[in-house]
């Protein structure tokens, strides 16, 4: 397509651009400064976000008063601020981060690792390193058959 424009048009041809007039520009110039000052800059809502995905498990069980286990709880009637609705809210919290997929992935490793190394222990170790040879080359086989699929397709 590049370079038929000109086999198609007479003469020469000018600017391809339109000066575009807004009557609300000023308006709108404005709201987005507004607008700006309330949510902070990109660098400031950036650093809120890496600091709230950052958070280990650990920090988002802990409370203390300066940093309570939820943003409402201070807020809360003095009779439902027990020791119980903090250690249940613990526990949703952890069981919602166990649930996840990367945990999930990593129990189950871990499972199966403590599994097999059973017989490690109780002096077999043949069977043991029979057991973690899957862990070690499902991996590379797995990006190996990816890169053989990918060359197929795209040679």
């Amino acid at each position: 397509m590049a370079g038929l424009g000109k086999h198609f048009t007479k003469g020469k041809v000018r600017g391809t651009s339109v000066a575009i007039d807004d009557p609300q520009d000023k308006a709108k110039q404005q709201r987005f400064k507004s607008r700006n000052s309330i949510s902070g800059s990109r660098a400031a809502q950036r650093r809120a976000r890496r600091s709230a995905r950052q958070r280990s498990i650990a920090k988002q069980l802990q409370h203390t008063a300066q940093s309570p286990i939820h943003p409402l709880w201070r807020y809360l009637p003095s009779e439902r601020r027990s020791h119980q609705a903090l250690f249940q809210l613990r526990l949703r919290r952890l069981w919602a981060w166990l649930k996840q997929k990367r945990q999930r992935i990593s129990l189950l490793v871990i499972l199966y690792l403590l599994f097999w190394s059973i017989p490690l222990v109780m002096g077999q170790p043949l069977i043991s390193v029979f057991a973690f040879l899957p862990l070690v080359l499902v991996p590379p086989v797995g990006y190996l058959v990816y890169w053989l699929i990918w060359k197929e397709f795209h040679a």
